[in-house]
């Protein structure tokens, strides 16, 4: 099986910058949320939280009053973020490498939007 890549570069409106923007914002908000939850559930129960309980704390975020504009953001978005720290976090764990050090580093300016559409956006 052959897999090609295509390099596009886009244009997007002001609105679709400020979604974009935003969906960038979600995404580092939830990875920051998500990889602090299950820090603390390590430290507590000495199990990590799977991506199921993780995500299921994505509906009551919406809902909660100071968390409500997560509600703005695509669904894809956040749990593709999921996606990618459990992942990573089993990557992590496997390796007997500090939990305490899962940083976002590679999550910096790619959002995922759908099962096989991603953007690494770059605004200059």
């Amino acid at each position: 099986m052959i897999h090609k890549a295509v390099q596009v570069r886009i244009y997007p409106s002001k609105e679709q910058e400020t979604q974009l923007a935003q969906s960038f914002g979600c995404a580092r908000w939830w990875w920051n949320y998500a990889l602090n939850k299950s820090i603390e559930t390590y430290k507590e129960t000495s199990k990590g939280l799977s991506r199921a309980a993780i995500n299921a704390l994505l509906p009551i975020l919406k809902k909660a009053e100071d968390t409500i504009w997560l509600g703005d953001c695509y669904s894809q978005v956040l749990q593709a973020t999921t996606l990618n720290l459990t992942t990573l976090n089993k990557r992590e764990v496997n390796q007997e490498i500090d939990i305490e050090k899962l940083l976002p580093k590679c999550t910096n300016g790619l959002v995922i939007l759908g099962k096989i559409f991603y953007i690494n956006l770059v605004i200059s």
